[in-house]
């Protein structure tokens, strides 16, 4: 859905959404440390850790990105929602966006498809 066509988000819906994503950065932050950290007969903990890392950074690289190769869809909420729109957030964000299009697809292809 073209972003233009995005309603804007009341305070309780941000308020709501930011807790989503204050989960999302904090799971993240709690899963980066234990990549590795299982003892090597225990594979299947290694897996879930990095698993569960994985898909928050791609719930986080979604939340930042949406004009790359992601398409949101009206109800997902994106970094933009919380700047006043699409203009105000494409001119405020860092110069990152090729390298996290580039991180989705690599995280996409690890978490959520067999490649």
């Amino acid at each position: 859905m073209p972003q233009a066509m995005r309603r804007e988000r009341t305070e309780v819906e941000l308020l709501k959404a930011a807790e989503h994503v204050d989960y999302e950065v904090w799971m993240m932050e709690e899963m980066a440390p234990l990549q590795g950290g299982s003892s090597p007969a225990d594979p299947v903990t290694d897996n879930a850790y990095l698993e569960s890392f994985v898909i928050h950074v791609r719930n986080l690289i979604y939340f930042l990105n949406p004009e790359g190769k992601i398409k949101p869809r009206e109800d997902d909420i994106l970094a933009l929602d919380f700047t006043g729109g699409a203009s105000n957030w494409k001119n405020s964000r860092p110069e990152i966006w090729q390298r996290l299009d580039d991180a989705y697809t690599r995280v996409n292809k690890l978490a959520a498809h067999l490649t």
